[in-house]
């Protein structure tokens, strides 16, 4: 459970960059952000310099709510797209690892607690 709570504490990065350093597989919204693997890189190298060596992949996704990149096998980091204010952002992901907590054990799939 510590890592994955430590987890939630990545900060969220956006860039504003060349566009070379952009997520190419990110169809963003015009009011959204685009998050580059160098921004995660740099926010994991900083915040969790045990994992410096572990690798870190952008995944696919055609969404516009998220961008998720992996780090290593184990653990999967998530960056709002979208613009809103910290509390507000705070309190959704609350809710969202409140409902989790709900989950485990109950389902059949592997669920954070």
């Amino acid at each position: 459970m510590g890592d994955r709570r430590v987890l939630a504490r990545l900060k969220v990065g956006c860039s504003q960059r060349s566009t070379r350093a952009m997520l190419p597989t990110c169809i963003c919204m015009p009011t959204s952000w685009t998050v580059s693997f160098e921004t995660v890189r740099e926010l994991v190298d900083e915040q969790f310099p045990e994992w410096r060596d572990v690798p870190i992949r952008s995944i696919a996704s055609q969404g516009t709510v998220n961008a998720i990149f992996r780090i290593g096998d184990q653990f999967a980091a998530r960056f709002p797209l979208q613009f809103r204010d910290v509390g507000s952002t705070r309190r959704w992901l609350e809710s969202e690892a409140d409902a989790a907590r709900e989950l485990v054990g109950r389902t059949r799939f592997p669920t954070p607690n």
